[in-house]
């Protein structure tokens, strides 16, 4: 009994220094155990006054369906615009939905699409539910900023945040 007991203390030794050991290779010693996580700094040189121009197809129109508990929302048509973004700057789109029960806000559904450039066509908001609510508003947002998402941090919070382009459909929509 008492071989087994020292096999096992000397296995068990041995793990528990190769683990101590080990080096998290890529990650700091300080950020492995650092919570909260760090909002990412601003972007170094972004400079809003130096544009270059961009063209995207943005919608003209909204549709929501109902399957079952959820709400499938998506873009009926789309036009092409040209926007211009400044140097360095991180553009994004947001898309923002009202609801309502029994006539009073019952709060807003907030899809966000951070990127280092911006899509050839604006992408629908995902499915949402289950709900009971009705959608009555639906914002689309395309924006540029010097702040990327991260932790408890928006891009609206950058010094350089600039709401590039915007649309408002409004409901009923079912």
């Amino acid at each position: 009994m008492r071989g087994k007991f020292t096999c096992v203390a000397a296995v068990s030794a041995i793990f528990l220094a190769g683990c101590a050991g080990r080096r998290h290779e890529g990650r700091p010693a300080a950020a492995l155990g650092s919570w909260p996580p760090q909002p990412p700094p601003p972007v170094a040189n972004a400079d809003p006054s130096r544009r270059h121009r961009v063209s995207i197809r943005v919608p003209t129109g909204f549709r929501v369906a109902r399957r079952g508990d959820m709400l499938v929302f998506n873009f009926t048509s789309y036009e092409k615009t040209n926007l211009t973004v400044g140097y360095r700057m991180l553009p994004g789109i947001t898309e923002e939905i009202d609801f309502s029960r029994n006539g009073k806000d019952a709060g807003t559904y907030t899809c966000g699409h951070g990127r280092n450039s911006l899509p050839a066509r604006v992408p629908p908001p995902g499915s949402c539910g289950p709900t009971n609510e009705n959608p009555v508003e639906c914002r689309v947002i395309i924006y540029e900023s010097d702040q990327p998402f991260g932790y408890h941090v928006g891009p609206e919070e950058g010094k350089w945040y600039k709401v590039l382009w915007s649309r408002t459909f409004k409901g009923p929509f079912e």
